[in-house]
């Protein structure tokens, strides 16, 4: 095996299993880089998994592009070709892993095997295997190994979780109305924002933005108004001392209360445990 350091990167490093390695992860890798990075075409071997920690990225994958943005996902199948156009922020954070062929022969049924490229918008739940593999990896010892392969099963597993829970991300095919009304939320999520007033601004009727809305995103603007908060909620947390009062307030829940029921059913923990999680 190597340990790497990418051209131009500001922080982390890549692991790569030789030719003669019995490896969980065939790749594997954390990494910082600066405004304008790019990555030409490329494939891997095995089924990489792509995770934005901060920032957002654009892809191409054959004709088609799509943007990653902070807290999604792709996954992308062995052999097929694709780069990275650019970024969207002076500054990237990612996570990725190629997985070895066990750890995905072995998966649970409903690993997205079939499809060509599985993106996800809001993947948030990889951040703390994905910190845990890395961390694995660049530590040395008698169980190095045994630990590597049970964060690689734990991410995959969580693919699995994330692909039944959402629906495929179509933003780049979705309708300008709905995509206004996306941005609008996105852009100001302290906002009360009635769904009469998203219509309007958006132009459309009541009836025809939900139904836009569900086509492209899965969700009705007001749950997808949630996630957006939730998530947003979820990097203060770990990225940020702010304290949990001050977070909901300047996302428009009514208490810090409001904000921990609402997390801790998004989440299955509440926004203190998802914080004391971040150390991991």
């Amino acid at each position: 095996m190597r340990l790497y350091h990418h051209q131009d990167q500001v922080a982390g490093f890549g692991f790569s299993a030789g030719p003669d390695d019995v490896f969980p992860v065939a790749e594997a890798g954390e990494a910082w880089m600066p405004e304008g990075w790019q990555l030409g075409w490329h494939s891997n071997p095995g089924w990489e998994l792509f995770f934005q920690a901060a920032g957002s990225t654009r892809w191409q994958v054959g004709r088609r592009t799509f943007v990653v943005p902070e807290s999604g996902c792709y996954l992308i199948p062995p052999g097929m070709r694709h780069r990275l156009v650019g970024s969207t922020d002076a500054a990237i954070h990612f996570y990725y892993v190629v997985f070895g062929s066990a750890v995905v022969a072995d998966l649970a049924p409903g690993f997205p095997t079939g499809s060509p490229v599985f993106h996800r918008e809001q993947a948030y739940a990889l951040r703390l295997p994905f910190a845990g593999l890395i961390r694995s990896i660049s530590l040395a010892g008698s169980q190095r190994e045994t630990t590597v392969e049970a964060y690689a099963r734990c991410l995959a597993a969580t693919v699995v979780e994330i692909g039944e829970q959402l629906p495929a991300d179509r933003t780049n095919i979705g309708h300008p109305g709905a995509l206004h009304a996306r941005d609008l939320i996105e852009d100001n999520l302290s906002h009360p924002w009635r769904l009469d007033e998203l219509a309007r601004l958006s132009g459309v009727s009541k009836p025809h933005l939900i139904e836009l809305f569900r086509r492209a995103f899965g969700d009705t603007p007001q749950q997808y108004r949630l996630k957006a908060r939730l998530r947003e909620a979820a990097r203060a947390l770990h990225e940020s001392d702010e304290s949990i009062t001050a977070i909901a307030m300047r996302l428009g829940f009514s208490s810090s209360q409001h904000l921990s029921t609402s997390f801790r059913k998004a989440y299955e923990q509440s926004p203190r445990e998802y914080r004391a999680g971040r150390s991991v």
